[in-house]
């Protein structure tokens, strides 16, 4: 059985769980964890800002609320900066953009 690499560093592995969502986590545990864990949303987010900077309320199968992560508030609970950017697109239009600064 081939585990994930970030097992040893993953909140939703390590954690404790409640009893009542037990067997719901173990199943998610065995299925991405265990299994194919290039579809676990943690796995995804760990590898593009880091395993410390994934927010502990995303569960492996967190799609729909991983596409919709409030990166701004994700760094501001954890105490780190956001990085503003001026951005030139092609067409000449100017904006900022805000990205988490990925320094730990």
């Amino acid at each position: 059985m081939t585990f994930c690499n970030l097992c040893e560093r993953c909140f939703f592995f390590n954690e404790p769980l409640v009893d009542y969502l037990s067997s719901n986590a173990e199943l998610l545990r065995g299925m991405y964890c265990e299994g194919d864990f290039s579809k676990c949303m943690i796995h995804a987010l760990a590898l593009s800002y880091g395993i410390h900077k994934v927010p502990g309320y995303i569960n492996p199968n967190d799609k729909d609320e991983t596409l919709n992560i409030d990166l701004r508030k994700a760094c501001e609970l954890r105490g780190e900066m956001i990085k503003l950017s001026k951005v030139i697109y092609r067409n000449g239009t100017i904006s900022n953009l805000e990205t988490p600064s990925l320094t730990d």
